[in-house]
């Protein structure tokens, strides 16, 4: 009996591992099988010119408000020719590619054709994307009917709205395209673009991934203020040893709020008022204002927040500073132990 249950065991050690490789690999195999064929058929490269290797993967678990168990995969090839080296990461979230960068590493982009400008070069992206992903990305591409890239400047069609931003850094212009739903005052994140030195670099793609649900604004953004300085009234945060910090004082001149859209159940996107508090004074913890978050659809509370200097503060569980002595106790015995173990090693060895 004994030797069956050791027998069970030992299959168990050896098979896990095997079936946690082989889940590995078919996650990553999946990552690529998403990553080589937009990099082959979308970008302006011409592939043909370039030795194509696979060279990195990796995971991070996505928060469990977008999809429990999901995971944002990267995958990077390197492109090899004669003439550069460019390293291009993908980003599979959901099973779909949602963003691309494009790295040159040595030399330049060996470019698939010879562009007019980057009303031309978006377009021509946008044409093949479409083609490849099946999107209907036609609304989009009439927004740059009447843009001109050189400048920063808006573009609106219908409830679509066409941000065109230039910028620059260490001699690189940077000129991005970014593409947003607008329902009720609230942008939704629908696509963007960027192309550096007139050559393209990035690609986020927000609408392949999330659908919008109900863009309806109920409350008012007077109505979301008064939420957030009601909710506040019984609010309170803990500092270590377990000091309640409450009763603040709001600087109301200077109280900001703004719609962005949030997910409230995974991949589906509401309208959320984001309401910043400013305090009359710095509060322990460097907190300096309270951002509270108020659903625009029904007024609900969905969050509120420390905003400190160097970032929010979280709070600490009473004990945390026993635990903080009982670790310095600890590593100091051990460190003691081993100053001991060595000094009477040195003198058996005299």
């Amino acid at each position: 009996m004994k030797k069956f249950v050791m027998m069970i065991i030992l299959l168990m050690v050896i098979v896990f591992p095997i079936l946690q490789v082989s889940k590995a690999y078919s996650v990553e195999s999946t990552a690529r099988e998403k990553a080589l064929p937009f990099i082959e058929n979308v970008l302006p490269i011409d592939i043909s010119q370039y030795n194509v290797t696979f060279t990195n993967y990796s995971d991070t678990e996505l928060p469990a408000f977008l999809s429990v168990g999901a995971a944002s995969e990267r995958v990077t090839y390197t492109l090899e020719s004669e003439e550069s080296i460019i390293d291009v990461t993908c980003r599979i979230e959901n099973d779909e590619l949602t963003f691309c960068m494009v790295t040159p590493k040595n030399g330049s982009v060996i470019s698939d054709r010879q562009y007019e400008n980057l009303i031309d070069a978006a377009n021509s992206f946008l044409d093949k994307y479409q083609t490849h992903t099946g999107q209907d990305l036609e609304p989009i591409k009439n927004t740059l009917t009447d843009a001109d890239p050189t400048k920063n400047m808006t573009v609106t069609a219908g409830d679509i709205k066409l941000t065109i931003s230039n910028g620059g850094i260490w001699g690189i212009k940077e000129t991005s395209f970014d593409w947003k739903h607008v329902y009720t005052g609230c942008e939704y994140p629908l696509l963007s673009l960027g192309f550096s030195n007139g050559v393209f670099s990035t690609l986020n793609d927000g609408g392949i991934i999330y659908t919008i649900g109900d863009t309806t604004v109920n409350i008012s953004q007077e109505q979301a203020i008064n939420i957030a300085m009601n909710h506040i009234q019984n609010y309170s945060y803990t500092m270590p040893g377990g000091v309640e910090i409450s009763d603040f004082n709001v600087t109301e001149e200077r109280t900001e709020a703004w719609l962005v859209p949030s997910p409230r159940e995974p991949y589906v996107l509401y309208p959320l008022w984001e309401v910043m508090l400013y305090l009359n004074q710095t509060y322990p913890g460097s907190v300096y204002a309270l951002l509270v978050t108020v659903w625009a659809d029904t007024g609900k509370l969905s969050s509120c927040n420390n905003q400190a200097a160097g970032g929010i503060i979280p709070e600490f569980p009473s004990w945390t500073p026993l635990l903080i002595m009982l670790i310095a106790v600890t590593s100091g015995a051990v460190i003691y132990s081993r100053n001991v173990y060595k000094h009477n090693q040195r003198r058996r060895n005299q």
